[in-house]
């Protein structure tokens, strides 16, 4: 069936170029020069190889009919994600490189998800639209410079027409939620990122190129700001491809003197 390629989501099994495809990341760029395009990864269904490919936003693509099965998911190990059918309690994996990281990072213990089934085989899920997160114990102002300050970098690093995308999920322990602030900016070069938590640092070539004012002080305050909060931050780059800033959270705060801030209150 004919549908137009905006429609397409992670999970759907396409055919295209003689080959059926499970979708396994979705994006709907709009570049602000030129016209709007959707960029689909795919894994083919039965040869394995991956599939990288953009369409313009106007174009049809073929889905393919797929079953649906109303599950819960149980948990994650190396064959992939593990959920089981609300009906005939049989268990149902998805390989965990078909499910979209942007998916995987929200699932929870119990959560109702609709699996995807092709001639009997897992190769999607469709989570609920929203998910409940917990309030965690933090100083709000604190919260919110870290936010500021990390939101803003992305920014400043990051093309007109590119994107910043900003999540959070709960941890699979559950006593940490993990936000993550994402963009497909310039990246950050690999002599840089051992110095990226220093004072007074920043990375000269790039703040020139993208005209960005600042003393280099922004991610330092950041990471003391987490470190008070028993927190920790990380990050991932790729040169040209943008870079996520991961910041990790504890929902509740120790009760002991270790507790880096009297006056914690609660922010979410």
């Amino acid at each position: 069936m004919k549908v137009p390629v905006n429609s397409i989501k992670s999970g759907n099994v396409i055919e295209y170029n003689g080959k059926l495809w499970v979708a396994s990341k979705v994006q709907h760029i709009n570049p602000g020069k030129g016209g709007a395009f959707v960029a689909i990864e795919a894994k083919a269904l039965r040869e394995g190889n991956k599939l990288q490919e953009r369409f313009r936003s106007g174009e049809t693509i073929e889905r393919v009919h797929i079953d649906e099965r109303d599950c819960t998911y149980l948990f994650k190990d190396d064959t992939g994600y593990t959920f089981m059918d609300k009906e005939t309690f049989e268990q149902l994996t998805v390989p965990g490189d078909v499910l979209d990281d942007d998916q995987a990072r929200f699932l929870q213990d119990g959560m109702e998800v609709v699996v995807s089934l092709y001639e009997g085989a897992p190769v999607g899920a469709d989570l609920p639209k929203t998910v409940i997160l917990p309030v965690i114990e933090a100083d709000p102002l604190k919260l919110m410079q870290i936010l500021t300050n990390v939101v803003g970098n992305a920014f400043n690093y990051t093309y007109e027409g590119g994107l910043i995308k900003v999540s959070a999920r709960l941890d699979a322990d559950q006593e940490r939620v993990v936000i993550a602030v994402e963009d497909t900016g310039i990246g950050i070069p690999e002599e840089f990122k051992p110095r990226i938590w220093g004072r007074f640092e920043r990375y000269e070539d790039h703040a020139l190129v993208m005209d960005v004012p600042g003393t280099g002080l922004g991610l330092s305050i950041v990471r003391e700001l987490v470190l008070m909060h028993n927190g920790d931050i990380w990050f991932d780059s790729e040169l040209g491809k943008g870079t996520t800033f991961f910041i990790g959270l504890p929902v509740k705060q120790p009760n002991n003197s270790q507790q880096p801030h009297e006056g914690v209150g609660r922010g979410s």
